[in-house]
């Protein structure tokens, strides 16, 4: 990591040259004199650490002490969008683009809700300054879409970009109540210890916290056939997700498997399922399969297991639906190398509502048999 220096001694947002406000600042008649530049170079002792336009930068804020030792979450960040020097060896100032915290925003305006601000998330700005070469470090910031089934990993010190700030107007893009899915309305904090489940069907694509379905009673109350039991089972209830697919809106039959919802002129299409059987399926992917969608907290993560969940899924109707031996063994042979990509024993630790602090006293240790308010579905 690059020395920091605190060149930068103002607070976001002041457009224009440096000033005299800023420890090094050049005069006006001496910044006319330096060049555009694609990148500038910083040295670390013996390294050298080269910043390019368009990357992601970690900058030594407003007021931060440089000698001491600072939370990673504390660190402004910026995109790179311009670059200015002598050379590309020499002293450089960096034009970025900042990305608002939460508590950025707070200061700014109190007409945005920022309570579903995590610690390490960020929105982009239209707001510039120039900064100093020696503040910087290079930092990635992931973008976040709720509404995807195939979000990017987000570790629990990753920056992360859900929506962009406008602080000339006061505004986040998306708004935050157009994403906020659950039927209370509140935002999703992703620090918070608090899980959500979700509905993968393409007309649900939903995250609804656990405590706000269990008071709406979104509990699946229907008892299998020939069972005595009031709550669904936990393996009947596994069963269930395991029919809710990301493919289609309908619960899945899967011991008759169809290639998608048909219209009123379309055939059935029925398979070979000698060797396709449920029965049949790996025991791991199976699992995986089978486990609630759920994110948040330290527990589940930022995004959550929907990815991983929503893949094993589409593995397991491939395997359903499979002609010959062949296509079988294919289909094994793509599965048993996205399991080698995968811890496969902490998909399984993490994929389960097991809390009884989060009100399921009264339910099965390890899967509430929760429903989609939307389709009804296993969710």
């Amino acid at each position: 990591m690059p020395t920091k220096k605190s060149h930068l001694t103002r607070k976001k947002g002041r457009k224009g040259i440096p000033d005299a406000e800023q420890e090094g600042a050049l005069p006006p008649h001496e910044w006319k004199k330096l060049q555009d530049l694609q990148y500038c170079t910083v040295v670390d002792g013996r390294r050298k650490h080269k910043f390019r336009k368009g990357e992601t930068v970690l900058v030594l804020g407003f007021g931060m002490n440089p000698d001491e030792i600072h939370e990673l979450h504390t660190y402004w960040v910026g995109k790179i969008k311009a670059i200015k020097g002598k050379s590309h060896e020499s002293e450089a100032w960096v034009n970025v683009q900042w990305y608002y915290s939460g508590e950025d925003i707070a200061e700014q305006t109190t007409n945005i809700d920022v309570s579903g601000y995590g610690r390490f998330e960020r929105s982009l700005s239209q707001a510039h300054d120039w900064v100093h070469f020696q503040t910087l470090d290079v930092v990635t910031v992931i973008r976040y879409n709720e509404d995807s089934i195939s979000p990017e990993a987000i570790q629990p010190t990753d920056f992360y970009c859900r929506r962009s700030f406008d602080p000339r107007k006061n505004t986040v893009d998306p708004p935050i109540a157009s994403t906020s899915t659950c039927i209370c309305g509140q935002p999703y904090n992703p620090d918070k210890a608090y899980p959500l489940h979700f509905c993968p069907r393409p007309k649900c694509r939903k995250w609804y916290h656990r405590l706000c379905l269990i008071k709406e009673a979104s509990i699946d109350d229907v008892p299998r056939e020939g069972s005595r039991r009031k709550h669904d089972t936990t393996a009947h209830h596994r069963y269930k997700l395991l029919c809710s697919s990301p493919d289609h809106q309908q619960t899945l039959d899967l011991k008759n498997l169809t290639s998608g919802p048909r219209g009123p002129t379309q055939k059935k299409v029925q398979f070979n399922i000698n060797l396709a059987t449920l029965e049949n399926v790996p025991t791991s992917l199976k699992k995986i399969a089978q486990q609630q969608i759920m994110k948040g907290g330290a527990t589940y993560g930022v995004v959550g297991n929907v990815k991983d969940v929503v893949d094993a899924r589409r593995f397991v109707y491939r395997l359903l639906q499979v002609e010959t031996t062949e296509e079988w063994d294919e289909v094994l042979g793509d599965m048993e190398e996205w399991l080698e990509q995968h811890d496969v024993s902490h998909l399984l630790s993490n994929g389960d509502s097991r809390s009884s602090a989060d009100g399921d006293d009264n339910h099965e240790a390890g899967c509430l048999a929760l429903i989609c308010p939307i389709c009804r579905g296993a969710i």
